[in-house]
């Protein structure tokens, strides 16, 4: 997994840059991995807040097309990376995303360390779908 986070960063960030905020969250997820914390749990933490810093974190409370609030499952459009109420949504553009992903996509985005994103009891069903989503 650590592995996985360099690469990420690498391929993800301007070359030379210095980026405090990314370098604490490479440290914080490195020494997560290394305590033996679920890493699965970790990775997504880590694309979450890193999805986050670079400012491509797409509002998650409201429908991109009618700023609905979000209240069920919901589409998510990969072109324009915008979450969709049901009403807005095509099947055919738009991949579906339950809600109960969606609120633990919203609590790793507002945690503010790697320790409360290992609180949360992600179920494997949503974990496997946040991770489709968030390749």
């Amino acid at each position: 997994m650590a592995k996985n986070i360099c690469k990420t960063v690498l391929y993800s960030t301007p070359f030379n840059e210095q980026n405090l905020k990314l370098f604490n969250l490479i440290k914080e997820c490195t020494q997560k991995l290394k305590n033996g914390d679920n890493p699965q749990i970790t990775w997504q933490y880590f694309k979450i807040k890193l999805i986050n810093l670079m400012g491509h974190l797409p509002i998650l409370n409201e429908c991109g097309n009618c700023h609905k609030p979000i209240q069920n499952n919901a589409g998510y459009n990969e072109q324009t990376t915008e979450i969709i109420c049901q009403n807005c949504a095509d099947d055919r553009i738009h991949k579906g995303i339950s809600i109960n992903s969606l609120k633990s996509i919203k609590y790793l985005a507002n945690c503010t360390q790697s320790s409360q994103a290992h609180q949360l009891k992600i179920p494997e069903q949503n974990l496997n779908e946040i991770k489709s989503k968030i390749s």
